[in-house]
């Protein structure tokens, strides 16, 4: 139905009353409690996961092992007093090359002996002495490390927990060498 004139909307039917505190400053309406979330059921690790674990750790322990002394050796004996002493010691493969370079320079340029630092000393050697004493450490670490990359290979290969933990790659690394400087005449 038209009104033949309009109004005005006025409210005036209405009551007057104050604010609840609880709207005033500060006040945080209270919030619904979260639904609680379903636990979900803790999954059992799976054999998968335990062999992926597991050959993650031997082939870390296969690592220290590798550049551990007990591979990355040789023994050095030498005279000492009147006596011959035995020491262990390593030639990492930048400073075997860095050797071999001195090597070869002196055998270029005629020199009968060659100087390396090696054990906290200068080792003045016979050059040709020194070339076949850096090729025999060379071939011991050559050969080492191709053992090493025959365990891990193998320990890639494993498909059983109790197999990887078993593993002994401590095995198959050639004999150590032994240099004796005693035998050396200049």
């Amino acid at each position: 139905m038209l009104l033949n004139e309009p109004r005005l909307e006025v409210i005036t039917d209405y009551e007057e009353i104050d604010i609840p505190p609880e709207y005033l400053e500060g006040y945080e309406p209270p919030q619904p409690e979260p639904e609680p979330v379903p636990e979900l059921p803790q999954e059992e690790p799976t054999a998968a996961f335990d062999l992926k674990t597991e050959k993650v750790e031997k082939l870390k322990a296969l690592t220290a092992y590798d550049t551990s002394s007990a591979v990355n050796s040789f023994i050095v004996q030498m005279p000492l007093g009147g006596e011959i002493i035995e020491q262990s010691t390593w030639i990492d493969a930048g400073t075997r090359t860095v050797f071999g370079q001195s090597i070869t320079a002196a055998k270029l340029l005629g020199k009968a002996t060659v100087a390396l630092p090696l054990l906290g000393r200068i080792l003045t050697l016979p050059t040709s002495w020194a070339e076949m004493a850096i090729a025999l450490i060379q071939s011991y670490a050559d050969e080492a490390a191709v053992v090493t990359a025959t365990h891990k290979l193998a320990i890639e290969a494993l498909n059983e927990v109790a197999a990887v933990v078993a593993y002994d790659f401590t095995t198959g690394y050639p004999e150590k060498i032994v240099i004796n400087l005693n035998e050396i005449t200049l």
